[in-house]
């Protein structure tokens, strides 16, 4: 796994308790949780049926942690 995911992992953990964070609009609710993970066969089908290859990383970002970003945006 690469090292970025284990580190955004580990800041979304502790974004809702840092004092300094900003309150953005809808954090209570989503509480910087990140949506569920892609399954590799999943992507597999969106990257066959878009004739595409999603970058490495972002790929990874959505099997290894999360199908979308923590945050209503």
């Amino acid at each position: 796994m690469d090292s970025r995911i284990s580190r955004i992992r580990s800041k979304l953990a502790k974004a809702p308790y840092q004092a300094q964070r900003s309150h953005s609009m809808g954090a209570e609710r989503h509480q910087f949780r990140v949506g569920p993970r892609v399954s590799s066969a999943q992507a597999d089908t969106f990257e066959g049926k878009h004739h595409i290859a999603l970058p490495s990383a972002y790929r990874e970002f959505l099997v290894e942690l999360g199908g979308s970003g923590a945050g209503p945006f």
